[in-house]
């Protein structure tokens, strides 16, 4: 239960299905959003990007991995704040686990090498933990900034190999402090990435006042137009 996450408020089944009701974030998802009205601005993105922080920081203190941080799983809300949806691949990690799972573009590293021993018959490695969600955080935040992921490849492989060796081309248009936030996330080795405690002492994340954010007292660079309770126009057609 958290202020940016789709929360669950009930569930029941019948024969056949489990129906979850979860939150309606009226507004639809960031995906559609970023292409309707391209050119987010850096505090743009900061706005959005700290309440995917305070989501996973409260996850964290649960031991929980969400493993699918991407734009198409941050919808909307009425007031223009989001909430962090799609805990498919969600998973309760004290320690670690070794399943390779997640969106090509988001991964870390390490489960890229985990998949590598997996498909080279290697057996279990080393597996990851909850690191993986800063690396997954640093590359959302990065495509709100500057519209599109750092690593990009119509090739799996090949976007692989770029994830691996994590050669970041930073726009000039980035912050001196942005950039200097995203290089300590997107490192390869776990061991060294910023934890949450990090990030929330650095000075990028300080520019914004997540108490004030939390009680929702900022004013959102977006708030959807809606013309009824259920409206769904904010939705890609299915």
């Amino acid at each position: 239960t958290h202020e940016f996450i789709v929360n669950l408020q009930a569930y029941f089944k019948d024969n056949s299905n489990i129906f979850l009701v979860l939150d309606y974030a009226i507004g639809g998802e960031m995906w559609t959003h970023m292409r309707r009205r391209p050119g987010m601005s850096e505090a743009d993105a900061r706005f959005y990007a700290a309440q995917v922080f305070l989501a996973i920081e409260y996850l964290q203190t649960m031991d929980i991995v969400h493993r699918d941080l991407k734009t198409e799983n941050l919808l909307i809300d009425t007031h223009g704040y989001i909430k962090l949806a799609d805990f498919g691949f969600a998973k309760h990690v004290p320690h670690r686990t070794w399943t390779v799972c997640g969106t090509s573009e988001m991964m870390a590293p390490e489960i890229i090498r985990e998949g590598k021993r997996h498909r080279a018959g290697l057996g279990l490695g080393e597996g990851y933990g909850k690191e993986v969600d800063m690396w997954a955080f640093a590359i959302l935040t990065y495509e709100m900034a500057n519209h599109r992921p750092p690593f990009r490849h119509k090739d799996k492989n090949e976007l692989y190999a770029q994830i691996l060796e994590c050669h970041v081309n930073y726009p000039l248009s980035f912050s001196f402090e942005f950039v200097d936030l995203l290089r300590h996330l997107l490192v390869t080795d776990p061991v060294i990435r910023y934890t949450p405690a990090q990030v929330r002492r650095h000075k990028w994340m300080r520019a914004i006042n997540l108490d004030s954010l939390v009680a929702r007292q900022l004013k959102a660079p977006y708030t959807p137009k809606i013309t009824h309770a259920g409206d769904a126009s904010h939705f890609n057609p299915v």
